[in-house]
């Protein structure tokens, strides 16, 4: 994960473009992707698509709670969904479940990736403010919140 050509989300690099839409090609054609296409492109390009929806995972709404709700030893999958179900849209939450799915299998693939290395590039897709601006001290609270759930 110390490799800076894992994952750019401020400015990934034109160079990979032809890779995006390599990717895009295949997901819209429903085909299967190129067996040697660089799987840190692809998670980069999921990143940036989950960064750019209108409001993130955990609705913005809700980023105050998920903030309260991090140092809580009960925090669990079904008790912060159940308390927030009103503002929780069935989509949100199914995103939510197969995203943690997707981490815990990448992590399963790659015994060198370290689950708090990879959360940080995952978290402003889980969880972000109304305003768009995270204090940065949130971002570990978040990170946290969000480790219970890949480490159950």
């Amino acid at each position: 994960m110390h490799d800076p050509t894992f994952i750019s989300l401020s400015h990934p690099s034109i160079d990979y473009v032809p890779i995006y839409y390599e990717i895009l090609h295949s997901l819209d054609t429903h085909s299967s992707f190129n067996p040697s296409l660089n799987y840190h492109r692809v998670l980069e390009f999921l990143l940036i698509f989950l960064v750019n929806l209108n409001d993130s995972i955990i609705p913005s709404s809700l980023y105050e709670h998920v903030i309260l709700s991090a140092d809580k030893p009960d925090v669990e999958i079904d008790k912060f969904f159940i308390r927030n179900n009103a503002s929780i849209p069935n989509s949100h939450y199914n995103l939510f479940i197969y995203l943690l799915s997707f981490i815990k299998e990448i992590l399963r693939q790659n015994s060198s990736l370290h689950p708090e290395d990879l959360i940080k590039y995952f978290s402003s897709s889980f969880v972000r403010p109304k305003d768009g601006f995270r204090r940065q001290c949130d971002s570990k609270t978040i990170e946290q919140f969000l480790l219970k759930f890949i480490k159950k």
